[in-house]
């Protein structure tokens, strides 16, 4: 079973077989209405499992994506002649999970991974650094890999002036 999940700094995550993006509050309701009375959306994906906690949402149905982000979600959405639609049935498609244990400062300790690497093959939208970097070199973490990344990265620093090793 693939997971596509949530958005990465407001882009679609694009996943080894899938691509997906949050969808928000009511507005994703309100904005099915919209996508089935103008069908103005470029992108879609049919016949997902889409688990959505802050829609109340566990079901299988279709989401529309508009300039990336998501514009709707609902049962057979009629796509127009140029929409590009991926056939995510067997998928789950959920808002981006959160890894809350990561070492992500690749490169700058032993234990680091590649964040984005990571993020894209697992439906991770935000890792949680425990302690890769302590204060001696959170700059460069900061600088080389948190601002530079796709992902959502956030820092807990380590007690040690250098970080893990």
């Amino acid at each position: 079973m693939r997971i596509v999940a949530g958005s990465l700094k407001g882009r679609a995550i694009v996943a080894p077989e899938g691509q997906g993006t949050r969808p928000t509050s009511d507005r994703a309701r309100q904005a099915v209405f919209n996508v089935l009375e103008h069908a103005a959306w470029g992108e879609g994906l049919q016949g997902a499992r889409v688990i959505d906690p802050s829609q109340n949402h566990d079901g299988i149905c279709d989401v529309a994506f508009a300039d990336g982000r998501v514009s709707g979600f609902g049962r057979d959405l009629q796509a127009g002649p140029a929409t590009q639609v991926r056939d995510m049935a067997g998928a789950i498609v959920t808002p981006g999970l959160i890894d809350l244990h990561t070492h992500v400062y690749w490169g700058g300790t032993s234990l680091g991974i590649d964040a984005d690497a990571f993020c894209r093959t697992s439906g991770v939208t935000t890792s949680v650094d425990t302690g890769s970097a302590g204060p001696g070199n959170f700059a460069g973490f900061r600088s080389h890999v948190i601002e530079r990344s796709e992902a959502r990265i956030l820092a807990y620093l380590h007690v040690s002036f250098a970080g893990i090793f």
